[in-house]
């Protein structure tokens, strides 16, 4: 068995690299797009191996193996750099994969959730850590116990804190397009229109303020995302289960706001849409090109106006 063990151990280090340097380029992409501090995933990434494999049984942007602490990427969201490989940034995504993108880098993180929970919270060193375990061992794991007993509760609990994280990056994904169709913001020929909310800014706010993004007068703009996001579906080896299906012993919205707290901690987050909209307005790739093109708009809505 210590034979077989030393030759698993020899296989499994062959092509394999500590991560942190792989994902950093990746990380540093997703701190300047959505806030999340890089740091975290940097952190997790120098706990764990990365693979790169030609020769995956999934087409999902990465997979997870929790037995080897083991992160597999699609060759699509890699790229080789200096002779090194690493995980593609977020422009370099969708330079190759297109609109598509987003749903990768939802999944990396997704597995980063994973590995995270393996190598971070499970070995506690912070009342943060210690916190968040708490709640998804003690509390979270056994009520899915109880009420998905065809599901093994390890397994559930894992899938379910790596879904939310998912559901981290589709949220902000999603509200970037809200952001942009309500400031009259094309992504795609790179030209600015005149949509309800621009006409209607352009008779409040002075030329110079106008040149901004706008955070959007929407219902849920108001909401902060530890209250917004939460998951209903979770997936485990292909089958899924639905958690709002429990009513007389309903999901916690308190085991949500841990999780959210724990996000918190580890990436200090933009707190709602009128944040997220502020970071666009500071580190968008777009924000030069709209001023440019709000300014000829301003002159076209006035004279309009005459």
């Amino acid at each position: 068995m210590k034979i077989l063990g030393m030759i698993l151990s020899l296989l499994l280090c062959t092509n394999l690299f500590a991560g942190s340097a792989d994902i950093s380029a990746f990380a540093f992409s997703l701190e300047r797009a959505v806030g999340l501090n890089r740091h975290q995933l940097e952190e997790i990434g120098s706990k764990i191996r990365i693979k790169y494999s030609t020769r995956m049984n999934s087409n999902a942007a990465a997979t997870y193996n929790p037995l080897f602490n083991l992160i597999t990427f699609n060759p699509e969201v890699s790229i080789e750099d200096m002779g090194v490989k690493r995980v593609r940034t977020l422009s370099e995504l969708e330079k190759t994969l297109g609109p598509s993108y987003w749903v990768h880098a939802s999944t990396i993180f997704h597995e980063f959730a994973h590995a995270e929970l393996d190598t971070i919270i499970s070995k506690p060193a912070t009342n943060a850590d210690q916190a968040i375990r708490n709640v998804l061992f003690n509390q979270i794991k056994p009520w899915l116990a109880k009420n998905f007993p065809k599901f093994r509760s390890q397994s559930a609990m894992h899938e379910l804190y790596a879904y939310y994280h998912d559901d981290v990056i589709e949220t902000y994904y999603n509200d970037i397009g809200d952001i942009y169709l309500m400031n009259g913001w094309n992504t795609y020929n790179k030209r600015c229109f005149a949509g309800p909310q621009v006409k209607q800014k352009f008779k409040e706010l002075s030329q110079d303020d106008f040149k901004n993004f706008f955070v959007p007068e929407s219902p849920k703009a108001k909401i902060p995302y530890r209250d917004r996001i939460k998951i209903q579906f979770v997936y485990v080896n292909g089958k899924d289960f639905d958690i709002s299906t429990i009513k007389n012993d309903p999901f916690k919205m308190e085991w949500f706001h841990a999780i959210y707290d724990y996000l918190e901690y580890a990436y200090s987050p933009v707190s709602d849409m009128a944040e997220l909209t502020q970071l666009l307005r500071d580190r968008s790739p777009d924000r030069k090109a709209l001023a440019e093109c709000r300014e000829k708009l301003w002159i076209t809505l006035s004279q309009t106006a005459l």
